[in-house]
């Protein structure tokens, strides 16, 4: 059990951290401003995802269904005695994210490192005690594409993603539905006709290809790599890994009778 509690799920400010943890909420500056902090023995990761932080470094911070990939700070290699012990089995890590620097962040949860590439900066993969798969923003997966238009369709490997979770393309979205429609690919439900106004163009935009296990930069075809689903489709795609196809899905709703 952690000596700090925090709500998985849950918005938090620095400075809503630091009161909890027992210090003055309305401190200014110093380490709590950075990317990582040891409090007491126990470790405070505020991560950014796909944004740059505020010192304009750009770290390539992505969930990959219950896990966190991060980078350290710049200069960061797993040598370091803070990264070795930050990211010992015996440390206590609490991981906060966001994906807009003016946003509070969002709580992930108590984490374990599971893998430490040896590359500068320092690259962790973290999981999480709870098990369920952690989405992106308001509920949106890491594959999903929906945010703020970005340039072209391009995306690339581990270092430059464009349109995922690190950067989402509301373009590339809206062509998807343009083409596809908003009606479920796999069960074929339709919020509009459900909800009635308030479902009409509510829908999951799920990627095709992993994003993940891009190996090369590639250009992305909305019409044929990008699929619309619900959102209850688009957790059992991700229910294992690598996700399952659209159309795998689709042959497990029939084998139950479902479709």
């Amino acid at each position: 059990m952690s000596r700090f509690q925090f709500t998985v799920g849950g918005k938090y400010s620095r400075s809503d951290i630091r009161g909890i943890v027992g210090l003055d909420p309305n401190a200014k500056g110093g380490i709590w401003d950075t990317g990582y902090v040891r409090h007491e023995d126990v470790y405070f990761i505020l991560c950014n995802i796909g944004i740059p932080g505020r010192t304009g470094h750009d770290y390539t911070n992505y969930f990959d269904g219950n896990t966190l990939v991060w980078q350290g700070n710049t200069r960061s290699n797993r040598g370091q005695p803070t990264i070795q012990r930050m990211t010992s089995k015996e440390a206590e890590v609490h991981i906060f994210w966001r994906d807009d620097d003016h946003a509070p962040f969002t709580y992930a949860g108590l984490a374990q490192a599971i893998s430490i590439a040896d590359e500068v900066p320092v690259k962790v993969r973290w999981s999480f005690a709870h098990k369920k798969v952690i989405p992106g923003v308001d509920g949106v997966f890491p594959d999903e594409v929906d945010a703020s238009p970005k340039r072209a369709y391009i995306e690339g490997a581990t270092k430059a993603v464009l349109v995922n979770a690190y950067e989402r393309n509301a373009a590339a979205r809206n062509e998807c539905v343009h083409h596809h429609g908003t009606v479920c690919r796999v069960c074929g439900f339709d919020f509009g006709k459900t909800y009635g106004e308030m479902g009409i163009g509510f829908i999951h935009i799920h990627h095709k290809l992993p994003i993940a296990e891009i190996g090369e930069a590639y250009t992305l075809n909305p019409i044929n790599d990008l699929v619309p689903v619900c959102p209850n489709c688009h957790a059992m795609l991700h229910r294992s890994h690598p996700p399952m196809t659209v159309e795998q899905l689709i042959l497990t709703l029939k084998k139950v009778g479902k479709t």
